[in-house]
């Protein structure tokens, strides 16, 4: 009934229709049950074939619903709300079908609701097989991976049974990370932007940032554990850290590695006196240690930061 439905004017051309039903497919209660749904207006005009809010608003302005309001004034009105005659408040908003034209007093049936529909979409080119089911897939998908998962369940009444199964089971298939309702609105360009190409790498971009660090953090260790090794000490202790650190070592970062160990030659040049050793804090000492880090051997999948030889 139009008792049931409410219309707001948003701005200029832009409206929202509360609609309150109370008759279902299938319903077999005594008391009816009553839902209620927002119609609101798309936000992009080349997406305004799609307004459901706008379509229903020119219907019941065609319907005579709005009295002698002309067109100007329905859509550039300055009141908040369109006032409806009182008269058609016990007439039906979807009325039955009869000799080829509509019945005012009576309220379609459910099955000349799906006629209807499978008719429009046979006009649009569409096939009249699945298409429904289709277009209710698409939605419920795209309900889903713009809001959550429970605010689709609820609008398709799928409330019923436990963490969604049936939303799950027959609905959120092979959607993946996709702008859906773009892609269907033909918003989105065939050709990625730059951005959208940097959001879609985002974890791989992290993911390199972070094994990178770690990688960092590995070399810097191993140049400290050098420092101590070419600080002054006595022969023996010297050459048994020495001994220690010739064997390879190998840390490991997710699923890659960092490899650091010198060369023959320079584990040679380490094993010397202490009479030959400067003692760290010096400048001479400090590039000594940052060269020999250098000339080291280091596998590892980035650029190391010291100067190579």
């Amino acid at each position: 009934m139009w008792e049931f439905t409410k219309f707001e004017r948003l701005a200029p051309g832009v409206f929202r229709v509360t609609l309150r039903l109370r008759t279902w497919k299938g319903e077999t209660g005594v008391a009816a049950t009553e839902r209620e749904y927002v119609l609101e207006s798309v936000t992009n005009a080349h997406n305004v074939l799609f307004d459901a809010a706008m379509w229903f608003v020119l219907f019941a302005w065609l319907r005579g619903i709005f009295g002698d309001l002309s067109f100007d004034e329905l859509i550039n009105g300055e009141s908040f709300e369109i006032v409806k005659l009182s008269k058609f408040d016990d007439k039906p908003v979807f009325c039955a079908f009869a000799d080829n034209d509509l019945v005012v007093t009576k309220p379609a049936l459910s099955k000349q609701a799906y006629e209807t529909t499978k008719l429009l979409a046979v006009n649009a080119g569409l096939p009249a097989t699945g298409v429904l089911t289709a277009l209710r897939h698409g939605g419920a998908n795209a309900w889903a991976l713009q809001t959550m998962s429970e605010i689709s369940a609820t609008v398709l009444g799928h409330t019923d049974n436990s963490r969604n199964r049936t939303l799950h089971k027959h609905y959120l298939r092979g959607t993946g990370d996709l702008p859906l309702v773009a892609i269907r609105l033909g918003a989105y360009n065939h050709e990625m932007s730059d951005l959208n190409r940097t959001r879609l790498h985002m974890r791989d971009i992290d993911s390199d940032a972070v094994v990178a660090l770690a990688g960092f953090t590995a070399l810097e260790r191993e140049r400290k554990r050098l420092a101590e090794l070419l600080s002054p000490d006595d022969d023996d202790s010297a050459n048994a850290r020495v001994t220690t650190h010739t064997t390879n070592r190998r840390t490991q970062y997710g699923t890659r590695s960092v490899d650091v160990d010198l060369t023959q030659e320079h584990r040679q040049e380490i094993q010397v006196s202490r009479k030959s050793l400067v003692p760290p804090s010096s400048s001479s000492s400090a590039a000594d240690v940052r060269h020999r880090i250098g000339c080291g051997r280091t596998t590892t999948r980035w650029t190391p930061l010291t100067p190579a030889c």
